[in-house]
């Protein structure tokens, strides 16, 4: 949770429901699941391919899981275990 005591933006205080009034606390549903590149919660096909296309390439953040600089089998061991998985 964000305070809109503690913050300002350049148009005034803080509108954190978005309503079109400054005042409001903001609230942020933060998740962090390996392997989903598309930040749909859960690793899928389509994350599957991103893997695949970053594989064996160099400085990938997305899937480079032991931050070696290198996506590979250690990554994709990694990624492998999170496969169909979703987060809730």
């Amino acid at each position: 949770t964000m305070s809109a005591g503690l913050l300002t933006t350049p148009g005034g205080s803080l509108d954190g429901n978005a309503d079109g009034t400054g005042g409001d606390d903001a609230t942020f549903d933060l998740h962090r699941l390996y392997g989903d590149a598309t930040g749909d919660r859960q690793v899928d096909a389509a994350d599957f391919l991103a893997f695949r296309l970053a594989y064996l390439g160099v400085n990938l953040a997305t899937y480079d899981y032991d931050g070696d600089g290198v996506v590979n089998s250690n990554d994709f061991l990694q990624f492998r275990t999170r496969f169909l998985t979703v987060f809730v």
